[in-house]
């Protein structure tokens, strides 16, 4: 009842454009962590895979929301797709974002259903999906969280081969010092 509650309440701060988030500079991977560690009961009998790339460039985030967000993600995952089928999360780094992927093996969503999967109290009415509870926010408040990081959400689904949805967060660049010179990528030689 209290998870229903701050979900109401989220939503309608979304909505009234009043949601805050407190960020800081931080690295993903320990929030990645930290939701596996909450969610392994419900996890239990399902592997998880994570591929990270070795060097992440810090984010600034509020931790705690992008936790709720991913959480929202993998829990849905969980649901959404067969017994002891995996869940894959992954980390992209682009020229001024990081991109975090999670891809299950359930059913996918058709096109007509992804087109509403954002919006609030929207839920799929197909018998072999909607097997779970929930009130259909999960996705609008963490599409609220995402966009109030400056980021994106987005999916990427095919009917029976699962679903992709992915994140952005913009990163943070640190400009060298004056007394600093970056080190050349690639050094070109001139005649």
């Amino acid at each position: 009842m209290r998870e229903l509650v701050e979900n109401v309440l989220d939503m309608s701060r979304i909505e009234a454009g009043v949601l805050r988030v407190s960020p800081e500079p931080a690295q993903v991977h320990p929030v990645i962590e930290r939701v596996l560690t909450v969610l392994q009961p419900k996890l239990a009998g399902r592997s998880v895979e994570v591929v990270l790339p070795r060097e992440m460039p810090d984010v600034l985030i509020d931790a705690d929301r992008i936790q709720q967000v991913l959480a929202n993600l993998v829990d849905n995952a969980a649901k959404y797709s067969p017994a002891g089928s995996p869940i894959h999360i992954g980390v992209t780094v682009g020229q001024d974002h990081l991109v975090i992927h999670v891809r299950d093996h359930g059913p996918g969503i058709s096109p007509e259903h992804a087109q509403h999967i954002f919006d609030r109290f929207y839920r799929i009415n197909d018998a072999r999906i909607r097997t779970t509870g929930g009130i259909g926010l999960g996705l609008a408040i963490s599409r609220g969280l995402i966009e109030a990081h400056g980021g994106r959400l987005w999916l990427d689904s095919e009917v029976e081969h699962g679903s992709t949805f992915s994140f952005s967060l913009p990163c943070i660049h640190i400009a060298p010092a004056d007394d600093e010179q970056p080190e050349p990528i690639e050094s070109i030689g001139t005649a």
